[in-house]
C-alpha cells in the first residue's frame, strides 16, 4: 500500500511535466536517461517527496498496532495504558507517535526543496543513524538478558 501511493505519486509527477518542456531538453540534445535524471526527477520532485511524505506518516501511525502483536513501540504505552485505565499512559503513546510523524512530515518538507543529492545524502544519514541506533539497541536488549540469566541464576543458588 505505501509503494503503490510513491509509485502514483511519482507517475502523476511525471505525467504532469509539459510536453514542450520535455521538448525544450531534447532540443538540447539529452538523451532519455539524461532527461529523466537531469529535468524530469526535478520537476516532479515535489510529487515524490509528498508521496514519501505520506507514506512516512502513515507508517508511523500504523507502527504503534506492533504492539497488538507483541512487536512493542509507542502503542505499549497506549496499551498498557488502556488496560491499566490510565490516560497518563494512553496521551503518552499518542502524543509522542503523533510528534514522531510531525518531526518526519516536516523534515521530508525540508528535504522536497532540497537537491536530488542531498536528499540522498540525507536518507543515507539518517539510514546509518537507525542503523547504529538499532544495534545499540540490540547490544542493551542482550545486556540486559545476560543480567536477567545471571539474577536468575543467583535465586537458584
Amino acid at each position: 500500500m505505501r509503494f503503490s501511493l510513491l509509485f502514483k505519486n511519482t507517475y502523476t509527477g511525471l505525467e504532469q511535466i509539459e510536453p514542450s518542456l520535455i521538448e525544450a531538453a531534447t532540443a538540447f540534445g539529452m538523451n532519455r536517461r539524461e532527461r529523466l535524471m537531469k529535468f524530469e526527477l526535478s520537476l516532479a520532485m515535489p510529487f515524490i517527496m509528498a508521496g514519501i511524505r505520506t507514506s512516512t506518516v502513515m507508517v508511523i501511525g500504523t507502527a504503534t498496532l506492533a504492539a497488538l502483536i507483541g512487536a512493542g513501540g509507542l502503542g505499549n504505552f497506549i496499551l498498557l495504558g488502556i488496560n491499566m485505565n490510565d490516560v497518563s499512559l494512553i496521551l503518552i503513546g499518542a502524543i509522542s507517535s503523533a510528534l514522531l510523524a510531525i518531526i518526519f512530515s516536516s523534515l521530508l518538507k525540508f528535504l522536497e526543496k532540497a537537491k536530488i543529492k542531498t536528499i540522498l545524502i540525507s536518507f543515507s544519514l539518517v539510514y546509518s543513524f537507525l542503523e547504529a541506533l538499532i544495534i545499540d539497541l540490540k547490544l542493551l536488549i542482550i545486556h540486559k538478558l545476560q543480567l536477567l540469566v545471571n539474577w536468575e541464576q543467583n535465586l537458584m543458588f
